[in-house]
């Protein structure tokens, strides 16, 4: 399989606009997992810190892989309530992908959700209890990515958002080997 039937697959789920990049582009830094701490998931959901490599381990898994992309998603939300099963959808999609991209011979593909994992209305909190083991995933930020500055290097437009009637920019990574 090559670059343009991977492409391929991407368009058929509907990703049209997307970067391929060298996952050392990619920024890991501490303080994206102090932050972590300050969210409602942390240490309640299963892929979510601490339950996630540490930063000094995240930036060994980064080093591991030689290709990765980085797809950009725009929305505008009127509901907030919309938020969770929108960022589902695209979460199953990227994980059709990679189950598509592995049974293709690309054995190491891993996905990163965009925000925290919701395959489940209640999490059970621990990775060994983990109802969706194939499926669930980490966020780019539980594995500690700057995706801000991640973004901006490629290009990308990203910005604090002050309300959901602003178009967000969100940004999933495929790492592909």
């Amino acid at each position: 399989m090559n670059k343009k039937e991977i492409e391929e697959i991407f368009h058929q789920k509907g990703f049209k606009e997307y970067k391929w990049i060298n996952p050392k582009d990619i920024e890991i830094r501490e303080w994206v997992r102090i932050k972590c701490q300050n969210c409602p998931n942390y240490g309640t959901a299963a892929h979510c810190p601490p339950h996630t490599p540490t930063v000094q381990r995240s930036k060994r898994f980064f080093k591991e892989y030689k290709t990765a992309v980085i797809f950009h998603i725009t929305k505008t939300l009127k509901d907030p309530n919309q938020h969770p099963e929108w960022t589902d959808k695209i979460n199953q999609q990227l994980i059709e992908i990679e189950n598509e991209l592995f049974l293709n011979g690309y054995h190491k593909t891993y996905t990163l959700f965009i925000g925290p994992c919701k395959l489940c209305q209640e999490c059970t909190g621990t990775p060994k209890t983990c109802r969706h083991p194939k499926k669930a995933r980490p966020s780019a930020e539980a594995m500690a990515i700057d995706v801000y500055n991640t973004a901006k290097k490629h290009n990308y437009p990203i910005n604090t958002l002050t309300d959901y009637n602003q178009k967000m920019n969100r940004y999933p990574f495929l790492l592909i080997e």
